[in-house]
């Protein structure tokens, strides 16, 4: 409520402010798609770095005994707690 007493008080009208709030948010999240779009290549590079680190382990065959153990939902679910 303090928020649109100041805006009252300045003499702005809230249509103005509540157009600009708009114009701010619908700026910000075109921001945000860019940014979203420039690091897709990055995106694909780590899913693909993450395929490939998952192929390494499961076709050693003793890592992929040691892993089909007890350990393999601690390993994939909480590795940093390892």
């Amino acid at each position: 409520m303090q928020v649109v007493a100041n805006i009252l008080s300045k003499g702005t009208k809230l249509r103005e402010y509540t157009k600009g709030v708009e114009n701010n948010l619908r700026q910000v999240e075109l921001d945000s798609i860019q940014d979203y779009i420039k690091e897709s290549d990055n995106l694909v590079s780590l899913h693909d770095q993450i395929r490939d680190c998952d192929s390494i382990l499961f076709t050693d065959g003793n890592t992929s005994q040691w892993i089909s153990g007890r350990h393999a939902d601690y390993i994939c679910w909480q590795p940093s707690t390892y």
